[in-house]
C-alpha cells in the first residue's frame, strides 16, 4: 500500500509491519506538518512496529524540520514505534552537525540506506518487541 501526499512527492509505503516515509525535497511548514501528522495517525492505526524517514531526496534539512521530525520521532517512540532516519545526504548530516543534534542520544537509528535502516528497525523490535 503506498500513499501519497497532494504534492505527489512524498509517499508512504508499508513493508510488512514497518512505514516507509520518503520524504520531499521541497518541505514547506504546511507539508512538514501534514508529513508529521499522517504519519503518526496511519502508525497508530495500522499497529506499526517501524518507521523508516528516508532524506535521500532531501537536500537542505532547516530547524523547523529538523525539529518536527525529531519531535515525530519521539512521539511514535512513546507509541512503541522504532524509528529509523536514512538517506541522509553529507550536506545534511553537516547542518544537522553545526545545530548540535547528536543522533544516539536522541535514540533515533541512522542508517546508510533504505535496507540498513530495515534491518536495524527488526533488530530493535525482534528484541524489544511489538509496538503495544
Amino acid at each position: 500500500m503506498t500513499d501519497d501526499f497532494r504534492d505527489g512527492s512524498t509517499s508512504i509505503t508499508l513493508i510488512e509491519t514497518f512505514m516507509i516515509v520518503t520524504v520531499a525535497d521541497e518541505l514547506t511548514k504546511e507539508s512538514i506538518l501534514a508529513i508529521c501528522d499522517q504519519v503518526a495517525t496511519q502508525a497508530f492505526h495500522k499497529a506499526s512496529r517501524g518507521v523508516v524517514l528516508d532524506f535521500s531526496k532531501v537536500s537542505l534539512l532547516d530547524p523547523l524540520a529538523y525539529e518536527s521530525f525529531t519531535g515525530l520521532s519521539r512521539s511514535l517512540q512513546l507509541l512503541g514505534v522504532a524509528v529509523a532516519w536514512v538517506g541522509l545526504r553529507p550536506s545534511v548530516i553537516c547542518a544537522l552537525v553545526d545545530l548540535g543534534v547528536d543522533l544516539q542520544t536522541d535514540r533515533i537509528i541512522a542508517a546508510i540506506g533504505l535496507e540498513q535502516g530495515l534491518e536495524a528497525l527488526r533488530n530493535r523490535t525482534a528484541t524489544t518487541g511489538p509496538a503495544i
